[in-house]
Parts: structure tokens; sequence; C-alpha cells
């Protein structure tokens, strides 16, 4: 299982029709206190068409090929109108997911813990999903958009997210 602790980095390119979202994942942030802190990522969006960057809070836990709807990962799919979605695994699941509704994109960070929640009668049920607003980014219209992963290490080096690969 891989830890995923660097800099995430959300890269969206669009053409007339065509557009990629692209997370950037590293390199790992160090923590304070390696007996009682967790090896963090730092996260941001960065928005190539409009030269903007935004700055998320730093995500922990494993980044698992199995978790990743760009690499066909069934746990955590794509909902209704997102088009990328990033999950780390840590006792619970969450990270960053980008819907789209026409041409404006929402940023939102999701969390989903692991137990389960007392449904109408009582009964245990999944627990739902919760999500909370980041940012609004406006694309040019009719932009269909696709993600990917991509790892960065400490150089700044970029390489391809393995997805055959759950170490």
């Amino acid at each position: 299982m891989k830890l995923a602790a660097a800099a995430a980095v959300l890269l969206i390119a669009s053409t007339a029709h065509a557009g990629a979202l692209v997370w950037l994942v590293g390199p790992d942030i160090p923590p304070k206190d390696p007996s009682r802190d967790l090896v963090k990522t730092k996260v941001a969006l960065e928005i190539v068409d409009a030269h903007r960057t935004i700055a998320l809070k730093p995500e922990f836990g494993s980044l698992r090929p199995d978790n990743q709807p760009s690499c066909k990962g069934r746990a955590y799919p794509l909902e209704t109108n997102e088009v990328g979605k990033l999950t780390f695994y840590e006792g619970g699941a969450g990270g960053y997911l980008v819907k789209q509704n026409g041409d404006l994109l929402d940023i939102r960070s999701w969390s989903l813990t692991d137990g389960a929640c007392e449904g109408k009668n009582h009964d245990p049920v999944a627990c739902p999903r919760k999500t909370t607003h980041i940012a609004y980014v406006k694309l040019p219209a009719n932009t269909k958009l696709h993600d990917t992963i991509v790892m960065v290490d400490d150089k700044g080096t970029r390489s391809p997210f393995q997805c055959d690969s759950s170490d």
C-alpha cells in the first residue's frame, strides 16, 4: 500500500471541446512529530486556461489505484455530474472531486466514514458522503473533461500514476 504524502495539483487544460483534469501528487510533507503526526499531502488546484491556482487543505492516507475512478477503480466511482475525483484512504475515504454543470466546474472536498449510520427504522445503513464547496471555475462552453493522476517527486519530475499496482 502506497501512502500518498505529497503535493496534489489539478490541472485543467481545455480546447474548444476536449479538456483534461490532471491530478499531480507529490512530494511528501514530513510530519513535525513522526511519532504522533501522519504524513500529509499538499494539495493545490491549478487551472491552466485561467492561470489560476487554488490552495487546498493537505490530505493523508493511501492513494490506491482501486480507489481512483481514473484507474477504473470501483470503490469510489464518479457520481452524477462528477468529471474527476482523487481519493485518499485512511480509516475512511476522502479527497477532492470536480463536478461539471455546463461550463461551470464545482471544486469540492469530500469525506466518507467507514462506520454505519442509523437509518429511519433504526437499522444500520451506509453513512452519507459529506462534501464541502471550495471554488467555482468557468470553462469554455462545451468542454468535455476526463481526469488522470501524475506523481511528482521532490525534484519536480513527473511520472504516470501506476493504475495496475497497489503497492
